[in-house]
């Protein structure tokens, strides 16, 4: 998969609400308890009832000078990512009672919501003591899917927010799932400061031209960033090219990439992968091509599902820092294969196709809550997309909105509508998220097929899945799931090509380039297809526990 994963998505949602937070700053006073009571209207745009003396803050220009002038390691900026996020700490229940929460600078929070007698207006209390300094705050947000609040607690005492204009939509969605309560561990200033970091993360190298190379030491920062957050260890290796024979490969034989960029590493941060992309070995009229579903950008040339001659992907691929390995299909799965239908299929179905966002996030999300790596939530990514679509509504549409409505079989709902409906059906979010993607299905663009779901198509096509291919949804697979079929050489009866066995002689399978070793684990080449398969199945860090199949 390669582009926009979903924790980019996230980072924007984030920096959306914190953003929002930093704008419209309460004016608080500096020392004693004070009750403090704000109204808002449903667009979340605050207006201050009673407050006192303001509080000093910085102006946007002098954060934005002092980012620049911040001495952040790359390495910093990676675990930034996972240290940003908002943390979802309570839910708050219409007229149900205090919940208690533990804050980063206050030991002890309680909150209450009452709603008036139509359910339009929320009146929520809460109550904060026991500071761990007088020049701390705690940050929070206060969302549903239709409307969200941004607070930032920096004295002890009770506050109040009136919360009014809530419709018949948003009183069922807050009955149902509540107000969700999220904290950031970080300061609004820190916040800024973090995202500035780790946009850097990425961006190619550019000094007047961008460069398709990945630079040392952003890799270094991601090899460390996998090493603490996925459990997987990358050494050192040469860079040699081994650009084998091409009578020695054939159609379905598969190449698996990492590229450490910052965007591959948080990749195999949500699935527990190896590797973050995927492409497939294909000839068609007695060329050989590599075949994949590509994004352009500073180090790929071409967009959507594409097939690009050996030798030059080869040179493409060393240019961009790939760290490539090779991974032939077996002498039995090679005798299965179909080429000519699988040939047909690229050629008449899917070239030129779209590179397939709408089914992007749903390749990953299999489970109702096990598929989201702390801190992140269902209930994050629930109110999350619902704000992020009031700001980009063709970029939600693209993403998930699209691929929600073919779930409920509607066109044109946005996430709060979709949600809403789903609610009315008795479907709750979490499970509208996990239904299964189905091949069949055509989204505007045609049909939508990412980098690993592509490949794994071309083995349904070729016959690789048997008498079960009809039961078998490649969208429902990860790059994880593609590399753990038991469809690869085991180089038991032949050794693996002397170069490979040289440069890597731990591996048991050939690394065709790249400065960093990439061991697939136990599971590579280890689960034999089963009908639906990969279609319930969990991907928590740092151990990624798997069931029996999945």
């Amino acid at each position: 998969m390669r582009s926009l994963p979903f924790f980019c998505i996230v980072l924007v949602i984030v920096s959306v609400c914190h953003l929002s937070a930093g704008a419209t700053p309460p004016a608080l006073p500096l020392f004693g308890d004070q009750v403090v009571k704000r109204e808002i209207g449903v667009e979340g745009v605050s207006t201050l009832i009673e407050e006192s003396p303001a509080r000093v803050r910085k102006t946007p220009v002098e954060i934005a000078q002092k980012m620049l002038q911040k001495k952040t390691t790359y390495a910093d900026a990676m675990h930034n990512v996972v240290d940003f996020i908002p943390k979802h700490v309570a839910t708050l229940h219409p007229n149900g009672g205090e919940v208690s929460w533990k804050g980063r600078c206050f030991a002890s929070y309680s909150a209450s919501v009452e709603t008036s007698h139509d359910g339009s207006e929320w009146a929520i209390t809460v109550k904060n003591d026991h500071s761990s300094s007088l020049l701390c705050s705690d940050l929070f947000l206060f969302a549903t899917v239709e409307s969200w609040h941004v607070e930032d607690y920096f004295l002890h005492g009770t506050h109040h927010i009136t919360w009014k204009g809530h419709g018949n939509d948003s009183v069922l969605d807050v009955g149902q799932y509540g107000i969700r309560v999220f904290v950031v561990d970080e300061s609004i200033k820190e916040v800024l400061a973090d995202l500035f970091d780790v946009a850097k993360l990425f961006f190619p190298e550019y000094d007047g031209k961008w460069h398709p190379a990945v630079p040392d030491f952003v890799a270094e920062a991601n090899v460390e960033f996998l090493k603490d957050e996925v459990n997987m260890t990358m050494q050192k290796r040469d860079d040699v090219v081994i650009e084998l024979d091409e009578s020695e490969i054939r159609s379905g034989d598969f190449f698996g990439i990492i590229r450490l960029d910052g965007l591959d590493p948080l990749l195999a941060f949500g699935m527990g992968s190896a590797l973050g992309h995927s492409v497939v070995a294909m000839w068609i009229n007695g060329t050989l091509y590599v075949c994949e579903s590509q994004v352009k950008s500073s180090y790929w040339p071409a967009n959507g599902i594409q097939r690009t001659p050996y030798k030059q992907w080869l040179q493409q691929a060393h240019a961009a820092d790939y760290n490539v390995v090779f991974l032939p299909l077996s002498e039995e799965m090679r005798a299965k294969f179909d080429e000519q239908a699988a040939v047909d299929f690229f050629v008449n179905t899917a070239e030129g196709l779209d590179y397939g966002f709408h089914n992007l996030l749903f390749t990953w999300i299999d489970t109702v809550q096990d598929n989201y790596p702390p801190p992140l939530s269902w209930q994050l990514v629930q109110t999350g997309f619902a704000i992020f679509d009031t700001i980009s509504p063709s970029l939600a549409d693209l993403v998930w909105n699209d691929a929600l409505n073919m779930r409920l079989g509607t066109k044109g709902l946005n996430t709060a509508q979709a949600t809403i409906e789903a609610e009315k059906r008795g479907i709750n979010f979490t499970s509208l998220l996990a239904m299964p993607e189905q091949d069949d299905w055509v989204y505007e663009n045609g049909p939508n097929m990412v980098c690993d779901v592509f490949v794994v198509r071309i083995f349904k096509e070729a016959g690789l899945f048997g008498g079960i291919a009809s039961e078998v949804q490649a969208t429902e697979f990860t790059v994880w799931d593609l590399y753990a079929l038991q469809f690869f050489e085991t180089y038991e009866s032949k050794p693996r090509p002397k170069e490979c066995q040289v440069l890597d002689p731990s591996l048991p399978y050939c690394q065709l380039m790249g400065k960093y070793r990439v061991e697939l684990g136990d599971t590579y080449n280890s689960i034999a297809p089963y009908p639906h398969m990969k279609e319930k199945c969990p991907s928590l860090p740092p151990h990624y526990y798997r069931p029996p199949k999945c």
